[in-house]
């Protein structure tokens, strides 16, 4: 099964860049769907709003919220491969 995953971040957020490049550096090394929304977005907005969101960087992996915060890249890095 090809994972998906969606993180959710702001230009705000002094974390979301050092999550970001977790998720980019596990995307080279592994096949699966990934997608970065800012909140601030149409997109964004609708799923802070449906998934009651309240902070960022939020990891979404197939269609569930996985970490808050910056993931610990282990641990993602894992999930990913199951």
């Amino acid at each position: 099964m090809k994972h998906k995953v969606t993180i959710l971040t702001s230009k705000s957020c002094p974390a979301c860049p050092t999550a970001k490049q977790i998720w980019r550096k596990i995307k080279e090394k592994n096949d699966f769907d990934y997608e970065e929304i800012d909140v601030m977005s149409d997109n964004g907005q609708k799923i802070i709003s449906n998934e009651g969101i309240m902070s960022v960087p939020t990891t979404i992996i197939d269609g569930k919220i996985i970490f808050t915060g910056i993931p610990d890249e282990k641990k993602a890095e894992d999930l990913i491969k199951e």
